[in-house]
């Protein structure tokens, strides 16, 4: 907000003292203040993202590839967009429940009407119910003027159990199949 109204009074200033480029230089920042404003909104609002991932319940020590497609829908490219698949942070501290390979933050560039898939690996540690995602999107003008967020998608969730260990010497007959034995004097 104080860049337009700096860019109006430079404006204002200059039309009345009659200094023919600061007004230029009032225009033009006006000119671009509002660019960037309209393209950070439209770049926004024409992003989607989908997420895909097993749905079936997994053991631990096993992987899951998941894969967060984006795509833009408008008919203007968008130069960057900042990525991030969230987890919950208690999953990643120490000891870590969930390992991940690849990158699950990313900037990229899309270009109109068309998409990006990025993917990455979560690695199961521990049993337990695992949500992954929702997906946080930043884009914003060149400028660094304005930014804009979106968290889009619901969370996958995974569910993950013991490992099934087999037990190959464990004999289940009793020693006592009638019961117990009655000592006699």
């Amino acid at each position: 907000m104080r860049w337009l109204l700096v860019a109006v009074a430079i404006t204002v200033v200059a039309l009345v003292l009659q200094a023919g480029l600061v007004a230029f230089a009032g225009y033009v920042l006006l000119g671009v203040y509002l660019l960037s404003r309209y393209l950070a909104r439209r770049w926004a609002e024409d992003l989607t993202a989908t997420r895909s991932c097993p749905a079936d319940a997994h053991e631990i020590g096993e992987s899951a590839e998941v894969a967060v497609t984006l795509c833009n829908t408008g008919a203007l490219p968008i130069l960057w967009v900042l990525v991030e698949d969230l987890l919950p942070e208690r999953m990643l501290r120490r000891p870590t429940r969930l390992d991940v390979k690849g990158k699950r933050v990313r900037v990229v560039g899309l270009r109109a009407k068309k998409s990006k898939t990025i993917r990455y690996t979560v690695t199961f540690r521990m049993r337990g119910y695992y949500p992954l995602g929702p997906t946080m999107l930043e884009t914003g003008d060149v400028f660094g003027l304005h930014r804009r967020h979106r968290v889009v998608g619901s969370p996958a969730y995974v569910m993950v159990y013991p490992k099934v260990v087999l037990l190959p010497r464990y004999d289940f007959a009793s020693q006592r199949p009638i019961g117990e034995v009655r000592l006699q004097n």
